[in-house]
């Protein structure tokens, strides 16, 4: 292209502007011709911009969940959790929490009953 704008420019180029007016105004169509080739070139070349990801708009506690979403978020994160395993520990966390509500508070001072 640099060729073509150089050459019009010469005095063989600005000759041919006067004496060939339909010859000069070819070569300028397809000097155009190159320049639209080479943007479309250009635009095919370019990164196209990347879809940003839709965003998850939820705020919320992860224990607040039930097992099987806690079990679905960690995925998400790349960690893996067993369902079963936790909801035994739920189980007996739950167990220890009535077991413990069951017991009646020892008054302040009070010694402990001895078992024989």
């Amino acid at each position: 292209m640099a060729e073509i704008v150089t050459w019009a420019n010469t005095p063989a180029g600005i000759k041919a502007r006067q004496e060939k007016p339909d010859g000069f105004k070819n070569i300028k169509l397809h000097y155009q011709e190159h320049k639209a080739a080479l943007a479309a070139q250009q635009a095919q070349n370019m990164p196209q911009p990347q879809a940003k990801p839709i965003s998850e708009g939820l705020s919320l506690n992860f224990k607040d969940l039930p097992i099987d979403g806690q079990v679905q978020v960690a995925k998400k994160f790349g960690i893996q959790l067993n369902p079963a395993t936790m909801q035994a520990e739920e189980q007996q966390d739950h167990a220890l929490e009535m077991a413990k509500a069951q017991k009646p508070p020892e008054a302040p001072g009070a010694k402990p009953e001895r078992v024989q």
